[in-house]
């Protein structure tokens, strides 16, 4: 059972809507002139439809109408509008409506040692994956048909999920999720940086809209080699301050193409940079670190027997990365030799992001060198690194592995390698397109089978 309104990695709400036909508030305006059961039970079906996202069965019609005659008892003497008012808030405190439950009504469907999702819960698989809520009226009708059940059914409406507008948050929230900056609104900044939440949200539209615009733009073409190296972007009055961007005012997101030696796609963005600068200036470990475990899928472990050494403080004249340069000299060195060297290569940028030649009044040393899986790569600074990560095969695989946990609403088991294998060739064999690598996982057993639970019975 999953939650409806909540999980990880990613929002999920669950919206009630009335379709037509014998929608909720129809059966409601036609109601109060001959108010009775058959009435209730109307409602009950048309509304407990769209909350519980399937066909409420028999046994939960009987439950919900006697709630709704014991409203119109003696003892409580609702009216007609009270009782079904009743019948919302119970169905609208109901498992069924907070959860995705994934045993039941029906009986299971199975697939070898696994079972299948059926075509109502197909629906919502689909739905909360590429819009964050509950199916659509034609995946009502698809579900009611049985015809969510093969592949080629699912990546049909997979593919028309994915380029409908309401697609757009999920891609903007992807990114903010996958980066870790969720918390931007609330990060701590020396006030002299002129940073409020205002700021903050500017910034994560921002990269909403750059994430958007690669799957639903125009010139749209889904490339991941765009999402680590495109120089255009979207920026309102408030981050062209930031961006040092001529003739952008107001609080409209307007499109923009940057200075081609300062950005590089999203890494380079004043969110990612923010999010994971410190409270005056830049972080190069913050930074790096999150490259590492974001875009290698590497994790961290501290060493045994290993004590934290804090850097000292800055001494007159010292830049960012001289202060830093201790971990290379001391027991940490095992990590940060590891993303350090990726940290440093975001020197150029100041706590907002702002982009700088100096600091602490001497010239910024972005150089470093990486060993990648394809061989060695040196770089004068971000965009060049940037630009070589993108080419990586190690790091698109770590991308198509990110969009797997995304859709998943976790991270991968071992039952789940196979399907992220697939998908990490399918997305290899597209070019790196990544629309064609959410087809690919949408049509995954991963995301369309799932383990028996303890105790179930399975035909």
């Amino acid at each position: 059972m999953r939650a409806a309104a909540s999980g990880p990695p990613g929002p999920v709400t669950s919206t009630v809507t009335t379709s037509t036909g014998s929608s909720p508030s129809s059966v409601i305006a036609t109601a109060t002139a001959a108010a009775g059961e058959p009435c209730a039970r109307q409602f009950v079906s048309a509304f407990g439809k769209k909350a519980f996202r399937r066909p409420v069965v028999d046994e939960e019609v009987t439950r919900l109408v006697a709630l709704y005659n014991a409203q119109l008892g003696a003892d409580i003497g609702a009216a007609f509008p009270e009782a079904i008012r009743a019948l919302v808030m119970a169905m609208l405190q109901s498992p069924n409506f907070l959860y995705r439950k994934e045993l039941g009504p029906a009986a299971a469907i199975q697939s070898g040692a696994l079972v299948r999702y059926n075509s109502y819960e197909m629906a919502s698989q689909l739905s909360y994956a590429f819009w964050a809520t509950m199916p659509d009226d034609h995946l009502f009708q698809l579900a009611d048909a049985g015809q969510l059940l093969t592949a080629d059914q699912i990546q049909k409406e997979a593919r028309r999920m994915m380029i409908d507008p309401k697609a757009r948050d999920v891609y903007g929230d992807f990114a903010t999720q996958w980066l870790s900056m969720t918390q931007l609104p609330a990060a701590l900044k020396d006030p002299g940086l002129n940073f409020t939440p205002q700021v903050a949200q500017s910034m994560l539209a921002e990269t909403g809209a750059f994430v958007s615009d690669l799957f639903l733009g125009p010139k749209a073409t889904g490339s991941v080699d765009a999402l680590l190296t495109s120089r255009t972007s979207f920026v309102d009055g408030t981050l062209a301050k930031i961006y040092g961007v001529a003739g952008v005012t107001g609080t409209t997101l307007q499109p923009v193409t940057f200075d081609a030696t300062q950005r590089a796609g999203i890494l380079t963005q004043a969110s990612f940079l923010t999010m994971h600068g410190s409270v005056d200036g830049s972080f190069p470990v913050r930074r790096g670190a999150q490259v590492y475990r974001k875009l290698f899928c590497k994790e961290i472990d501290l060493p045994d027997n290993v004590q934290v050494v804090e850097p000292p403080a800055a001494l007159p004249g010292q830049t960012t990365r001289q202060r830093f340069a201790a971990h290379a000299m001391n027991p940490c060195a095992s990590c940060h030799t590891l993303f350090d060297p990726i940290g440093f290569a975001f020197e150029n940028y100041d706590g907002l992001g702002g982009y700088r030649t100096t600091d602490n009044g001497q010239p910024v040393d972005a150089t470093g060198t990486l060993t990648l899986s394809t061989g060695p790569l040196v770089f004068k600074n971000a965009v060049e690194m940037v630009t070589g990560l993108a080419k990586d095969p190690q790091v698109r695989d770590c991308v198509a592995t990110q969009w797997t946990r995304y859709i998943l609403r976790r991270r991968e088991g071992p039952g789940d390698m196979a399907s992220l294998t697939q998908a990490q060739a399918a997305f290899r064999a597209s070019s790196y397109d990544m629309r064609e690598l959410l087809v690919a996982i949408a049509t995954s057993d991963a995301f369309s089978l799932r383990t028996p639970a303890v105790g179930e019975v399975v035909p």
